[in-house]
């Protein structure tokens, strides 16, 4: 008997792993991914330099440096042949804004409203800074090197959140590698590391932001969406995923789904009741308490029928916006938090349409949040199945 029992056990033992075994190669999906994930990367290597995708990020552009040394460097105390590149690529004077606000100077909305950005900088700059003074030459040029710090340490930091996203034991697979390295490592971070923009930041909390979502933390998800508005207003969209939660069947009481969406709206309004400004400011031209709303942005992006505005925002959103469609038309059924995402994604291309000029690094979270799904969802991607109709278990 107990060598029938022994026989038996050794048995289920072979079959369970011969149900189950350890995959040498990663599966014919999942060798896709990767290769179009490093696709992405290797055009991204070669092309990002070359391709306008943002008017001013690329080549010189002395109309525009010294219009800048005129006006808003005008606050900084420069010599008369002062000169840098980096004001010559700064996507027009978006640079200039964070610059001035983080050298300690009064700057214009929306930019003093992402004071979590503005302080970290410049706390790195205090830091390591050797100048007298922010207001100068070389307070300018600490300012851009910290910024580059924080960029490139929230491009490796959303890196990390991804592949926590995946399954503990996915996390060494190369497509698993490769996605995350796609979400991080996306057109509108690459090419805006080397300027002051919170941008990159920004994209950091959508991806922590899904990552707690998808994990059913939800106060987390809460405090990061409170953050990310002081990190840059589009945040405020996250929302969205705070609202999903409820709609789980485990999901947080309705008490606390509408005290979670009432906190990032207060973190909204207060920052701008406490700067003096309309609390419903989202942009320029946009102070809506007042009635003022500006659409010209619209008309901008409606030209030749949305197709410059598409092609540039769906180039940020990259690889992991085409595999989160696939995902979706086969895993809808099984991960309808999938369904949140795409809400997201909706959500920040209309805010885009509307408030924001059609550049790369608006659409740059949207990777990285996206990727979240697709990676915490690894399996299905992988088994998901060739013919329209067929179902596999999740």
């Amino acid at each position: 008997m107990k060598h029938s029992d022994s026989d038996q056990s050794t048995t289920g033992a072979t079959s369970a792993t011969t149900a189950a075994p350890a995959p040498q190669t990663p599966p014919r999906t999942a060798r896709l991914v990767a290769v179009l994930c490093l696709v992405q990367l290797a055009f991204l290597v070669v092309f990002g330099n070359h391709f306008h995708f943002e008017r001013g990020l690329v080549g010189g552009n002395e109309a525009l440096y010294s219009f800048l040394l005129d006006d808003r460097l005008a606050v900084f105390d420069l010599p008369e042949d002062y000169y840098s590149a980096q004001f010559q690529n700064a996507a027009y004077d978006d640079f200039v804004d964070y610059a001035i606000g983080i050298a300690g100077a009064e700057t214009r909305e929306p930019f003093r409203f992402r004071v979590v950005y503005i302080w970290t900088v410049k706390a790195l700059t205090l830091a390591l800074s050797p100048c007298d003074s922010l207001l100068s030459a070389c307070g300018l040029d600490q300012i851009a090197l910290a910024a580059k710090i924080v960029n490139w340490a929230a491009i490796l930091g959303t890196f990390f959140v991804l592949l926590a996203a995946a399954p503990a034991q996915a996390r060494q697979a190369p497509h698993v590698l490769a996605l995350a390295a796609a979400g991080a490592f996306n057109f509108g971070t690459v090419i805006t590391a080397p300027f002051v923009m919170a941008d990159i930041t920004a994209a950091l909390i959508f991806a922590a932001a899904g990552l707690c979502f998808l994990r059913r933390r939800f106060w987390a998800l809460v405090a990061v969406v409170c953050i990310g508005i002081l990190v840059k207003e589009i945040a405020v969209i996250l929302g969205l995923l705070i609202a999903a939660a409820w709609l789980r069947r485990d999901g947080p009481p309705l008490w606390a789904v509408l005290a979670g969406g009432a906190l990032p709206l207060a973190v909204f309004v207060g920052i701008r009741v406490a700067m003096g400004s309309d609390p419903l400011s989202l942009n320029y031209g946009w102070d809506v308490t007042e009635g003022e709303f500006e659409i010209r942005y619209f008309f901008m992006h409606a030209e030749h029928f949305f197709q410059p505005y598409l092609i540039r925002m769906l180039s940020g959103v990259g690889v992991a916006g085409v595999l989160f469609l696939i995902t979706l038309r086969y895993r809808a059924r099984i991960a309808p938090e999938l369904w949140a995402f795409l809400a997201v994604w909706g959500a920040l291309m209309v805010a885009n349409i509307l408030l924001a000029s059609m550049v790369v690094r608006v659409s740059a979270p949207l990777a990285p949040l996206l990727a979240t799904a697709l990676l915490h969802f690894g399996v299905q991607l992988s088994a998901a199945p060739a013919r329209r109709g067929q179902t596999s278990p999740p």
